[in-house]
C-alpha cells in the first residue's frame, strides 16, 4: 500500500505519536504484570494493585486528552492508532540504524566536530537549509563516514552543528564560515560521545518533524 504522506504529516504536526508510545508502554507493563500474577497463581499485592490502577489512570488521562484536544480517541479511531504506530516503528528503526552506524564508526579513530557561524548579517539571514548544505559540503570533502545534526545553544539558542567523523584529524581549513572546534574521540565510552549519541537519538523523531533530520555520508 502506498504511504499516505498527507496523513502522516497531519499526525506528525500533533503530539499523537507521543501519546501512542505512552499508551503502548502502559499496556505492555500492565499485561506483563497480569500475566506474571496469573502464572504464579496468586493474588496481586497491594503495591501491584496500586501500580495497575496508576497505569489505568494514565491510559484514561491520555485518551481524555486526545478526546479534548483532537476530538478523537484511539479506541474509536483505529486509523489514527495505526498511523501513529507506523510513525513510531519508523522512529525506532531510525534510532536503531543510527546507533549501529555510530557504534561501527567508533571502532576506528574518530573526531568530534562543532561547526559555528560568524556573527554576520549575511549569515544571520541565511536559511537553515542553506547552512545545512554548507556543513554537508564540508563533511563530504573529508571523504569519510560521518553523522551530523543541528543543535541550538542553551543560553542564546545559537545555531550550530555537531558531527562525528571517522578520521584521524580534521583541518580548520574545511570551514570558512566561522569556528570549527574538534576533539579526538578515543573510544565509545567517552562521556562526550555518549552524550552526543543520546542527543542524536532523542532528536531523531523531534527533528524529523521539523525537517531538521540528521546528516549522513553516502559512502558504502
Amino acid at each position: 500500500m502506498k504511504p499516505n504522506y498527507e496523513l502522516k504529516a497531519k499526525y506528525l504536526a500533533t503530539d499523537l505519536p507521543k501519546y501512542q508510545r505512552k499508551i503502548s508502554k502502559y499496556q505492555f507493563y500492565k499485561t506483563d504484570l497480569i500475566n506474571t500474577i496469573i502464572a504464579e497463581e496468586r493474588e496481586p499485592t497491594q503495591e501491584e494493585i496500586t501500580r495497575l490502577n496508576t497505569w489505568d489512570e494514565r491510559e484514561h488521562f491520555w485518551n481524555e486528552k486526545m478526546l479534548v484536544e483532537y476530538g478523537m480517541t484511539f479506541a474509536d479511531n483505529q486509523d489514527s492508532w495505526q498511523e501513529c504506530l507506523k510513525i513510531n516503528r519508523a522512529y525506532y528503526q531510525r534510532v536503531k540504524r543510527l546507533r549501529k552506524k555510530v557504534a561501527g564508526m567508533l571502532e576506528n579513530k574518530c573526531v568530534f566536530l562543532t561547526f559555528t557561524w560568524r556573527d554576520s548579517e549575511s549569515f544571520f539571514n541565511t536559511s537553515i537549509d542553506t547552512k545545512r548544505k554548507y556543513v554537508q559540503r564540508a563533511l563530504n570533502g573529508l571523504k569519510c563516514h560521518y553523522v551530523a545534526n543541528i543543535d541550538y545553544g542553551k543560553k542564546n539558542e545559537r545555531l550550530h552543528f555537531h558531527a562525528l567523523v571517522e578520521c584521524e584529524s580534521v583541518s580548520q581549513d574545511i570551514w570558512e564560515y566561522g569556528n570549527l572546534d574538534h576533539e579526538r574521540a578515543y573510544n565509545k565510552n567517552d562521556a562526550a560521545i555518549c552524550k552526543y549519541i543520546n542527543k542524536l537519538t532523542n532528536h531523531a523523531i523531534k527533528e524529523s518533524c521539523k525537517g531538521n533530520r540528521c546528516l549522513y555520508d553516502r559512502l558504502k
